[in-house]
């Protein structure tokens, strides 16, 4: 039995009636193939059936009209019945689970890039889009009325299929939004200018899409309660929205978030990242509610079931949206009701796994939670046959993943860390002001390799003959990493440190003590250690040979190391390469301009600190592989790269063993 009582009762949403309050709201997966679902993006969504979630809202941006670009986010179609059969499939599976099932139907306008789709994008008026910069096309009366039909043809499609609803995107300057904006919408006819006519759009969609399902399929509107830019919509305005779509009698729930999607400056905040607090936007959610009587679902950066009972228990919402949670923990919902919150998989917000992989054209899956978007080859973990001795040596997050694994199929296992603690670098990492949940995972980590039974030894130092003493069946070897400092003069000097130092040892420095941050990986390291010195007083500038910081990271990672940044006061410097450091009362550090090889420097430096990515500690590998073992290498021992891949090679060599 629960106790977040709240959280884990029945809900009526219309004439629908969900199982719990937990909602997976639409995002992008790009699971779908050529416009189609797949049997992939089933399995995704299985998982979140099988895991008790109330409601699946699933096909984030799935448009309803040819002229809505599909193909740049890899997302669903709903033009016309070649959709049914998938469809069709889809909803069946998610409700042999248990779960209500919904889609959105959304036009994009001119949010998109003309040059992937191939044809002109469209808009109210042919004001440029602030992302892709796309100037679009005005769309014609006739075209309007196609679209609003397209909208009702699609929401049937969904009802034909066995779909239990649809949720209409009034948000992120989608269509409807477009319409809405006087920013966007410049018309002179009946679609602009008085609020009345630019919500004549929006009005028309709602209508017809009421009138094509009836009243028995459940039909919500999402809307941002403050786009968080300068001359765009604030509470006030959306609340007059709502209360204006709530006389039409159509709706069945409003569903709130914040932000937009543009300009590239907010578009990150439209998916709250680490930077922000639990229930970032709730206070629109709340406002809302006092402009309709229809339900309430909130959404935006929770992850915390207590934190999501609470809500509910506030009176703020509903119902409420988990997305990325139940990305990490699509069993969630099950354990909530099980009471066994301490086994919940927490999301740390750092949507390298999930927004992250979107932009490299990759499917959606999980920076900690490696069986995301594998889930046919990883979903189930398979007793061993025989039982084995399995010595595990490193306690960063590839060595607990394969000793949790392994433990749990029935291996007798140990795990040595050469630190006093486990969670490796990620562990240190997490002392970074800026990623306050990043350490989540590991505790979530420890704590089921302990609950597992395995023998955790930290402060030894592995090496052959100690290996030989255990008589192991198998090694794991995670041996990680070593931050690395480039082969530079003056690169040894006292105040010359790694960018990890900055958390593992943080510099004891006077406030003002001036400080210059190197980025040479392109990562976010760099940016994180810039912040952390100048939130604690220091004067910081951070220099790159590159155009950007963090110009490797993908936006919805990198936008908000820039905002933290430009927040903490840190002078940003880029294109500059450096060439020495030179010794002196203080730091100096020479420079030349990447293209003009013009010479500069800067003087006066107490502190001067490199990112330059690691090299992998692979000796004792080397050294265990003639032995009578067996030898496996996972992680930054084989190539520093990103904590997915290391719990990806960790957990499918765990599976092996």
């Amino acid at each position: 039995m629960s106790r977040l009582t709240h959280l884990t009762s029945p809900f009526q949403l219309g004439k629908l009636t969900v199982r719990n309050r937990i909602v997976s709201t639409p995002h992008t997966t790009r699971f779908p193939r050529d416009g189609y679902i797949t049997d992939d993006y089933i399995d995704y969504y299985r998982e979140k059936a099988r895991g008790g979630v109330g409601l699946l809202q699933c096909f984030g941006s799935m448009t309803v009209h040819p002229s809505s670009p599909y193909q740049d986010w890899g997302t669903v179609k709903n033009w016309d019945d070649s959709s049914l059969p998938t469809f069709e499939k889809f909803a069946e599976e998610m409700h042999r689970w248990g779960a209500k099932v919904m889609a959105q139907i959304t036009h994009r306008g001119r949010r998109g890039n003309g040059s992937v789709t191939e044809q002109a994008l469209v808009a109210p008026s042919p004001v440029p889009e602030k992302v892709s910069r796309t100037v679009p096309r005005a769309l014609r009366v006739d075209e309007i009325r196609e679209i609003v039909a397209a909208y009702a043809a699609a929401a049937r499609r969904l009802q034909r299929a066995g779909f239990d609803g649809a949720e209409i995107s009034g948000y992120a300057r989608h269509l409807i939004d477009q319409f809405w904006s006087p920013q966007i919408n410049q018309r002179d006819d009946e679609y602009g200018g008085s609020f009345v006519n630019r919500m004549r759009f929006g009005v028309e969609v709602i209508e017809s899409v009421r009138e094509a399902v009836g009243s028995d399929f459940t039909v919500g509107l999402r809307i941002s309660g403050d786009e968080l830019i300068p001359g765009g919509r604030g509470i006030e305005g959306a609340k007059e929205i709502v209360a204006y779509l709530d006389q039409l009698g159509c709706l069945d729930y409003f569903s709130v978030a914040g932000a937009t999607g543009e300009p590239v400056s907010i578009g990150h905040r439209v998916i709250p990242a680490f930077d922000a607090p639990q229930g970032v936007y709730a206070q629109y959610a709340a406002e809302v509610r006092k402009a309709t009587d229809l339900p309430v679902l909130y959404t935006g950066r929770v992850s915390d079931p207590e934190f999501a009972d609470s809500l509910i228990a506030d009176g703020i919402c509903d119902l409420v949206g988990m997305t990325r949670a139940l990305i990490a923990d699509p069993h969630l919902p099950n354990k909530v009701a099980a009471d066994a919150l301490q086994d919940v998989k927490p999301c740390v917000a750092m949507q390298q796994g999930c927004v992250g992989r979107g932009p490299q054209g990759l499917y959606t899956g999980c920076t900690h939670n490696p069986v995301i978007g594998r889930e046919k080859e990883l979903v189930d973990i398979a007793p061993a046959r025989t039982t084995r001795r399995v010595l595990v040596i490193g306690g960063g997050p590839g060595g607990l993943e394969a000793a949790r694994v392994a433990s749990s199929r029935g291996h007798q296992v140990t795990l040595l860390e050469a630190r006093p603690f486990l969670g490796g670098r990620v562990a240190i990492s997490s002392r970074a002001p800026m990623r306050p949940e990043w350490g989540h995972s590991i505790d979530w980590l420890v704590r089921q390799v302990r609950e597992a039974g395995v023998e955790v030894r930290t402060g030894v130092e592995a090496n052959a003959r100690l290996v030989a003493e255990f008589d192991p069946d198998a090694v794991v070897v995670a041996t990680g990493s070593t931050p690395h400092l480039p082969q530079l003069p003056g690169a040894d000097l006292l105040g010359v440190i790694t960018a990890e130092d900055v958390f593992a040892h943080p510099p004891q420095l006077a406030t003002g003590a001036s400080c210059l941050v190197i980025d040479l990986f392109g990562n976010a390291e760099a940016g994180l250690a810039a912040h952390a010195l100048a939130v604690t007083g220091s004067r910081v500038r951070i220099l790159t040979p590159y155009h950007m910081i963090a110009e490797m990271e993908e936006k919805s990672t990198r936008e908000p190391v820039y905002d933290n940044l430009c927040r903490a006061g840190v002078e940003i410097i880029t294109d500059q390469e450096v060439v020495a450091i030179r010794p002196g009362d203080s730091l100096t550090v020479d420079l030349e301009q990447v293209y003009t090889r013009d010479a500069g420097s800067i003087e006066g430096l107490e502190l001067v600190v490199f990112s330059d990515g690691a090299r992998p500690r692979d000796g004792l590998y080397e050294e265990l592989r003639p032995g009578p073992w067996e030898t496996h290498l996972v992680g930054d021992a084989v190539a520093p790269r990103g904590i997915l891949e290391a719990m990806l090679e960790a957990t499918r060599v765990a599976r092996q063993l």
